[in-house]
């Protein structure tokens, strides 16, 4: 793997898959990262301070989870499922679809637009919807338990 920095090899290394490079920034760059036939190139411009629109508000973290007590019936869907489950049944791919676009429509510009790689996508499909949302940051134990209580009533 080479990279590239404003059209100049900057370092050489090899490895599979993640690699890690230090790149001093100072105004604007163009990066590229190559490999054999494979391409890839961003612009990076350092900033003095990030464009509002880029920055998620902030949120606390809250360990409810600990002492909240939602149900998981047998044969039925809970948060404690993982995200692909879920969305392997009809209903229940409605109700993380409504979801999704919920959450994507509460972080304004963020969210707007995103796309999720497939790669990416295959990874987030195992992981449980309780551990999203503990990642997610602060959301509120009732709209967890209103999910759950969706959830619920889905069956497997």
């Amino acid at each position: 793997m080479t990279l590239f920095v404003d059209g100049e090899v900057h370092s050489t290394t090899t490895g599979e898959r993640a690699f890690r490079f230090h790149v001093p920034l100072s105004g604007e760059h163009e990066i590229t990262a190559r490999s054999g036939d494979l391409v890839d190139t961003i612009t990076l411009r350092k900033v003095d301070e990030a464009p509002s629109a880029a920055v998620m508000p902030t949120t606390s973290i809250a360990n409810w989870f600990d002492d909240a007590e939602l149900p998981s019936p047998d044969g039925f869907f809970s948060i404690r499922d993982t995200l692909g489950d879920i969305k392997q049944s009809e209903d229940g791919a409605r109700v993380i679809a409504s979801v999704l676009e919920a959450v994507a429509t509460s972080r304004g510009e963020v969210g707007r637009g995103v796309e999720i790689p497939p790669a990416m996508q295959a990874i987030v499909d195992r992981m449980s919807v309780e551990k999203l949302i503990r990642e997610a940051g602060e959301v509120p134990i009732e709209s967890v338990a209103a999910l759950n209580a969706q959830l619920n009533t889905i069956a497997k």
